[in-house]
C-alpha cells in the first residue's frame, strides 16, 4: 500500500530540501546555537560566511527557498544527525538524519493531524511504525517497507513512546500559514494471488495476501473467514486442463476485491524414462588395447548451437572408460572451442597414429555436434567450433578425411558413434545453411566405410538429430550410454551387441523423438553381430 499520507508530503518535501541542499539555496540563517534545543549542544555554529558545502560538524538553523526550514546538525555540507524539517505547508518532520534525508528513527505530523511515529529509511517509513489518523480510524501498527504498510504487528511501547511528546521546537520559530488537508483513506495494495504448480495428484496451492485486515475471504465457493494479518493459504483440486479459481476479499472498511487465477494442468509423461546417466552402473571392463577420440561442441563460433553436445561428450568418457574398457591416457577429449578445426585433424592424423598397433588396437570415435552436406550433396561435413558456413570446403573436416586418415593405421576395429544429422538444421529445427533451400538435404554420396568399421549414427540423412531439454542430452546419445549400462543386453547374456544396441535405439530414439512431434530413426553400418559392450 503506497500511503498518500506518506508519499506526498515527507517524499516531495524531503526531496525538495535535497534538491536545495546540493545547489546551496540557504537564504536565510535565522539563529545560531543558542536558539537550538533539539541539536547537539557540543557542536559549535556553522560558519555563515563560508559556503554550504563547508559545514560540517556544526549545528545551524536555516530557511531554503523552496520554504523548508531546518534547524538542527550538518555534516559534510548537509544534515546528518539530529534535526528538524518544518515545511510550509505546516507539515513537520523531527528526527534522525543521514545525507539530508529522514534515516533512523523520526516522528511526522501532519497538517491534517495525522502522525506517524517509527523508523525511516533514505526519507521513506520503512521498518516498525505507527499511523494515527486524526479521525479516530484504528492505527495501522506494524512493519511498512519504502511507505507501504505491509503487515500488521504490535510495536514495542520503548519504540512508540519515543513520539509521545512533540519535539523541541526552535526559539526563533515564526508562527505559519497551515495549509489543512482533508483526511483519506489509505490506499491499499492489489489483492494478490499466487498458484503453485499442480503436484502430480492434481493439488494446488493458492498464497493469497489481501495486504491488510479482511473481514471475509472467499475462494470460489469456499469462506476462509477474517484474518488480521489478511494472509491465506488455500490448498485445492485442478483438475487436467485449464482451471480458473475466484478470490474475493472484503476488508475492514468494506472494501470489496476481486481476483481470478488460472492454473493449468498438463499430462505429463507417466512413462519414468526420464533419469540421469550413470556410468557407475556399468561393470568396469578390463583396461584393453584400444584408444577413444571424443568430440562435443555445443558452442559455435558463426552457427547455431548445437543444445548439451559438449555434455554428451563430458559423460561419454566415463562410459570410454568403464563401458568400452579404453584406458584413460587412450583417450583423447574434445569440447567447445578447444574443437577447432586444425585440434580435430590433430587429434587424428598427429595423435592417434602414436596410439596405434597394426591389427591390434580397436579406436573409438565419438562426436556430438554438427554436420552439414556439401552445396552438391556429394560429401558430408563435420563442423569444427569456428566453421564459416560460406566456406565449407576450408573450414569443415569433411567425415571421409577421418575414415581415411583412420584407416591408414589398419586398426583391429573401428567403431564410431556419430550424434548429428546432415538434414541442414540444428538439435532444436534452425537452419544451418545460409541459402534458402530445402532444409531437408538429400545427400548423393556418404563416407564409404571399410568392412572393419561399425558406424552408429543418431539420424536418416533427411531427419533432425534432436536435443531434450529433459533429458539435458541428445537424445541419440543419452540413449545410446542408457544402453551401455545394461538396458540394451536384450538376452541378458551379460553383453551387448551391434544389432541388440540397434534395436533399442529405435524403439528409445523413435519413441522419445515422436514425442517432440519429430521423426529420428538411428542408421547402422557394419557387423550386427560384433559385441559392443561385455566380452
Amino acid at each position: 500500500m503506497r500511503t498518500p499520507h506518506l508519499e506526498g508530503p515527507i517524499t516531495e518535501a524531503s526531496r525538495r530540501l535535497s534538491s536545495a541542499l546540493r545547489r546551496g539555496l540557504v537564504i536565510l540563517v535565522t539563529s545560531a546555537i543558542g536558539s537550538l534545543s533539539y541539536a547537539s549542544k557540543s557542536l559549535s555554529p556553522c560558519p555563515a560566511d563560508k559556503p554550504l558545502a563547508a559545514w560540517t560538524n556544526c549545528t545551524q538553523d536555516v530557511t531554503f527557498s523552496n520554504g523548508v526550514r531546518f534547524f538542527g546538525e550538518f555534516r559534510e555540507g548537509r544534515p546528518n544527525g539530529k534535526g528538524r524539517f518544518e515545511f510550509a505547508n505546516g507539515n513537520v518532520y523531527e528526527g534522525d538524519f543521514r545525507d539530508g534525508v529522514p534515516n533512523g528513527f523520526g516522528v511526522f505530523n501532519y497538517a491534517n493531524g495525522n502522525r506517524y511515529v517509527g523508523e525511516w529509511l533514505d526519507e521513506r517509513a520503512h521498518g516498525r511504525g505507527l499511523f494515527t489518523f486524526a479521525d479516530g480510524r484504528p492505527p495501522l501498527e506494524g512493519i511498512w517497507r519504502r511507505d507501504e504498510f505491509v503487515r500488521a504487528e504490535t510495536i514495542p511501547d520503548s519504540l512508540a513512546g519515543r513520539g509521545a511528546k512533540s519535539g523541541p521546537k526552535p526559539e526563533a520559530s515564526q508562527p505559519k500559514t497551515v495549509v489543512r488537508q482533508e483526511p483519506s483513506a489509505p490506499q491499499i495494495a492489489p489483492l494478490s494471488v499466487v498458484a503453485s504448480e499442480p503436484d502430480p495428484d492434481g493439488h494446488v496451492t493458492l498464497t493469497i495476501n489481501a495486504h491488510t485486515s479482511t473481514t471475509s475471504m472467499r475462494v470460489g465457493d469456499t469462506e476462509l473467514g477474517p484474518r488480521s494479518d489478511g494472509r491465506y493459504s488455500a490448498r485445492r483440486f485442478a483438475q487436467v486442463g485449464n482451471n480458473t479459481f475466484d478470490i474475493v476479499a472484503t476488508d475492514r472498511n468494506g472494501t470489496v476485491q476481486r481476483q481470478s487465477v488460472v492454473v493449468s494442468r498438463l499430462v505429463k509423461d507417466q512413462s519414468g524414462d526420464v533419469r540421469q546417466l550413470a556410468p557407475t552402473k556399468v561393470s568396469a571392463a578390463s583396461p584393453r588395447d584400444a584408444v577413444a577420440i571424443i568430440i562435443g561442441i555445443e558452442k559455435y563460433r558463426r552457427v547455431p548451437s548445437a543444445d548439451f553436445a559438449s555434455r554428451d561428450a563430458g559423460v561419454f568418457y566415463d562410459y570410454a572408460r568403464r563401458a568400452l574398457g579404453v584406458p584413460a591416457e587412450n583417450i583423447r577429449l574434445l569440447l567447445d572451442d578447444k574443437a577447432d578445426a586444425a585440434e580435430v585433424l590433430r587429434s587424428f592424423k598427429s595423435w592417434l597414429p602414436t596410439r596405434v598397433a597394426e591389427d591390434k588396437t580397436e579406436v573409438y570415435v565419438f562426436y556430438s555436434g554438427h554436420g552439414l552436406p556439401s552445396e552438391d550433396g556429394s560429401s558430408l561435413y563435420f563442423l569444427p567450433h569456428e566453421v564459416d558456413r560460406d566456406f565449407l570446403d576450408r573450414t569443415a573436416v569433411t567425415q571421409q578425411d577421418i575414415v581415411n586418415a583412420i584407416d591408414r593405421l589398419k586398426p583391429k576395429a573401428v567403431t564410431m558413434f556419430i550424434d548429428s544429422c546432415y538434414s541442414g538444421q540444428s538439435r532444436t529445427g534452425e537452419a544451418l545453411l545460409a541459402s534458402a533451400r530445402p532444409l531437408a538435404v538429400a545427400t548423393k554420396g556418404t563416407a564409404r566405410f571399410p568392412s572393419n568399421f561399425t558406424v552408429i549414427s543418431a539420424s536418416a540423412p533427411d531427419q533432425i538429430s534432436s536435443s531434450s531439454a529433459e533429458l539435458r542430452h541428445g537424445i541419440f546419445s543419452y540413449y545410446l550410454m542408457r544402453g551401455m549400462e545394461g538396458e540394451a543386453d536384450q538376452d541378458k547374456d551379460g553383453r551387448i551387441t551391434v544389432a541388440e544396441m540397434q534395436s533399442y535405439l529405435s524403439v528409445r530414439v523413435g519413441r522419445r523423438a515422436m514425442t517432440m512431434n519429430r521423426t529420428q530413426n538411428p542408421q547402422v553400418t557394419g557387423d550386427q553381430s560384433r559385441v559392443l559392450v561385455g566380452r
